[in-house]
């Protein structure tokens, strides 16, 4: 049987904890380019991700806001 890519990916820790971790996109509050990506923790962050982060579009650290 193959595995699909999916949104959600099961990562197994050393002492055995799954943890579902989903890979999101943040994007500049300011000029709304999609500059970085990271992974959230679903079970644990149910809040959208917002970071104050370098855009390079911009040229300044701005807020960046967790999209779909």
């Amino acid at each position: 049987m193959q595995k699909h890519a999916t949104l959600y990916e099961e990562k197994t820790s050393s002492f055995g904890v799954r943890n579902v971790s989903v890979k999101i996109t943040l994007a500049c509050a300011i000029c709304s380019s999609r500059n970085y990506t990271t992974d959230k923790n679903v079970s644990t962050q149910s809040t959208r991700l917002e970071v104050r982060k370098y855009c390079k579009t911009c040229g300044k650290h701005t807020l960046h806001r967790e999209t779909k």
